[in-house]
């Protein structure tokens, strides 16, 4: 019987290459998805304003870098503990990256609301 990958279930040793495996092999995309961010966060940096959210993107690259290397590791040792540092530096970035969405959308619906309400204002008189 195999599983999702095509391979057949391990033992113990074997399980943290197997489940780490999807996520190490898309490592590169993840370390580019990081050097993006990184320079993002430092261009952001080179404004006054931007230069309270830099930290933001840098923070986000490094997640994203640790994991891909974590998972790197993973694959290679078979080590459980890095298999997890993986995951959860991925769980945080997702979490993260949820976070900011959401205010993002909630920005945007309230721009929305502000923009009609000062057509209508303007409209009246």
């Amino acid at each position: 019987m195999s599983d999702a990958f095509g391979s057949m279930p391990g033992t113990g040793d074997d399980t943290a290459r197997r489940v780490i495996q999807p996520i190490s092999s898309a490592r590169g995309w993840m370390r580019l998805m990081a050097v993006v961010m990184f320079i993002s966060g430092g261009l952001a940096a080179l404004t006054i304003f931007g230069l309270v959210f830099a930290w933001l993107p840098l923070w986000m690259g490094y997640l994203l870098w640790k994991s891909a290397s974590s998972a790197e590791s993973a694959s290679v040792s078979g080590s459980e503990a890095e298999a997890i540092d993986s995951l959860a530096r991925l769980k945080t970035y997702f979490t993260v990256q949820g976070v900011v969405i959401l205010i993002y959308l909630a920005l945007t619906a309230m721009s929305i609301v502000l923009l009609i309400g000062l057509a209508v204002t303007n409209s009246s008189n």
